[in-house]
């Protein structure tokens, strides 16, 4: 016993037996497995558990055009889907707003402006109701 501590105490002969037991769990665990798996006889996916579920998505479709908008940048769509706004880099450069046929209902501009001072790009919607527009030429 004291001949196999006096062995140990050599690292290269430690890492060996380290690495020999590892494989030895190794193997018993495939082992295990497999004889789990020919016991049973289940397909392998049946055999793992469940994945985890995912909310589930459709793939987008058409519903319809809307037309009027003059170069479109930007669009925010309200959480109820009742209205559209639509950010225009032609024509007035005014954000435009449809309700969820794609109706036109109003267009929104800064006041005091006029289309070659302004260019709306993106838009965005807060939970209260707010519209935020970014403009690239006023820089606001």
């Amino acid at each position: 016993m004291n001949d196999l501590i006096e062995r140990l105490r050599n690292p290269r002969l430690r890492r060996r037996v380290i690495l020999l037991t590892a494989l030895t769990v190794l193997l018993f665990g495939i082992s295990g497995a497999w004889a789990y798996y020919l016991r049973t006889r289940k397909p392998l996916p049946s055999m793992l558990p469940p994945a985890p579920v995912v909310a589930q998505t459709f793939k987008p479709r058409y519903l319809f055009s809307i037309y009027g908008v003059a170069q479109p940048l930007g669009v925010a769509v309200t959480p109820r889907g009742d209205r559209i706004y639509v950010t225009e880099n032609g024509g007035e450069r005014l954000v435009k707003v449809f309700d969820r046929n794609g109706n036109f209902l109003l267009a929104i501009a800064p006041p005091d402006t006029t289309p070659p001072d302004r260019v709306p790009v993106y838009v965005a919607l807060a939970p209260d109701g707010r519209v935020f527009v970014s403009d690239r030429r006023r820089h606001t």
